[in-house]
């Protein structure tokens, strides 16, 4: 009938697969036997650096967060700085409640009270959500944005941008106004003829 060595082997797994499980609790148990295992929380940690590199050895992103949790499908961060990355050089950085980071493509979902500042020209872009396309290199999101270039505020929903904030597109509804200033940014302006 069976070969004792294949009988053997099979019980062998049987009884790890048994073992294993009885060390798990009983939600643990039931994403391990439902297929959901993506959830199932392999770590978490206080005191989190991330960084991703390109294969080309220059730094893209860096993520400083309070803390974070790790699943197979990504990693949750949370109370997050961020510091965007061109040429190894800080171009951008900004701070998110929370940072979820997708294990396979490096991309970012920033989310709630997302701030970024570029540093070339100290452009502010606030939103409540934005993603970063890690292959595109490029800052998106759907929601209502806000962005500050000294006393010009600009606001709108969706946007596309490059890591310094540079380049940027705002989608729809936009409108641009300066914050109030008393007018003081007008006094010596003259019409040219």
């Amino acid at each position: 009938m069976f070969h004792p060595r294949v009988l053997l082997v099979g019980l062998i797994v049987l009884l790890l697969s048994l073992i294993l499980l009885s060390g798990c609790d009983r939600q643990e148990r039931l994403l391990l036997t439902s297929g959901q295992e993506e959830n199932l929380v392999l770590m978490e940690a206080e005191g989190i650096v991330l960084s991703r590199w390109s294969d080309e050895g220059e730094k893209i992103w860096e993520l400083k967060a309070v803390s974070g949790v790790q699943t197979l499908r990504e990693i949750t961060l949370s109370q997050v700085g961020i510091f965007l990355y061109e040429e190894n050089r800080v171009t951008s950085e900004g701070e998110a409640e929370e940072v979820r980071v997708d294990n396979q493509s490096s991309d970012l979902l920033l989310r709630g009270n997302v701030r970024v500042v570029s540093y070339a020209e100290g452009d502010e872009l606030f939103t409540s959500e934005l993603q970063w396309s890690n292959r595109e290199r490029k800052l998106w999101t759907e929601e209502e944005v806000i962005l500050k270039k000294g006393h010009l505020v600009t606001r709108g929903r969706g946007l596309v941008a490059d890591a310094d904030l540079d380049t940027l597109v705002i989608k729809e509804d936009v409108t641009t106004y300066f914050e109030n200033t008393g007018g003081k940014e007008w006094e010596n302006y003259s019409i040219p003829h």
